[in-house]
């Protein structure tokens, strides 16, 4: 297991002055890495093994925003591994020890030369698995289901790669929230990621809304969706 403290700060808020989903996400992202890291695994001995890990899914509810200047504990860690498939789950403290954000997230260990799942190391199962997942729903397969016609192209640019050389989760969290409308809140997301895009790559956002559900697909030149998303908002 796996904590830290956060402040917030002026550049991780949204237009209602409370943290964005981007920060949330992020907060739980960077966690992650350095959780890893402090189990003796870096990003510099995962690329020197040619391994990488990559998102699948994430699951995330959101019960109260955080504010400007509040401070939060970040806690994560890794409950269990299978094969090729690690899982982690993250929650957001509020200083009174509420939880005020949790998600449940769905990785693969990859071969970055073959592309190609690798099985975990051994090394992981001992340095830092273990942890109580009750109460945490993994997404293994994706939710089917149609969206409207597209609304808005962007061009991938440079800022939005990482060091995977690919548009990093949060940033197409970023891209997928374009299509919840003005003023809404987001209480739950709900996001599976098919495929990268990279450095120049074009991505169309097709969605609609039913009800107080937002169900995006981000799509590429060729029509195919690399990531799906249901925004639950109110």
């Amino acid at each position: 297991m796996y904590t830290e403290n956060i402040t917030i700060k002026y550049s991780d808020l949204a237009p209602n002055q409370k943290a964005s989903v981007a920060s949330m996400l992020r907060f739980f992202q960077n966690a992650a890495i350095a959780h890893t890291s402090k189990a003796g695994f870096p990003l510099s001995y995962l690329y020197a093994q040619n391994r990488a890990w990559i998102l699948i899914s994430m699951n995330v509810d959101f019960y109260r925003m955080p504010e400007d200047g509040e401070n939060i504990k970040i806690t994560t860690f890794a409950p269990r591994f299978d094969r090729v498939y690690g899982y982690r789950c993250f929650e957001a403290e509020d200083k009174d020890g509420n939880i005020i954000a949790k998600a449940a997230s769905l990785w693969i260990f990859l071969n970055t030369e073959t592309i190609r799942p690798a099985t975990v190391l051994d090394e992981f199962y001992e340095k830092y698995g273990g942890g109580d997942d009750t109460g945490y729903e993994f997404i293994r397969r994706e939710q089917k289901f149609e969206t409207g016609p597209e609304s808005d192209i962007l061009k991938v640019t440079k800022h939005d790669i990482d060091t995977n050389h690919h548009v990093n989760n949060v940033r197409l969290e970023e891209f997928a929230e374009e299509a919840v409308p003005e003023g809404k809140e987001i209480k739950k997301a709900i996001i599976f990621y098919r495929a990268a895009f990279y450095l120049g790559d074009n991505i169309h956002i097709c969605a609609d809304t039913e009800d107080n559900t937002v169900r995006v697909h981000l799509v590429d030149d060729d029509g195919k969706s690399r990531l799906s998303a249901q925004f639950f908002i109110k």
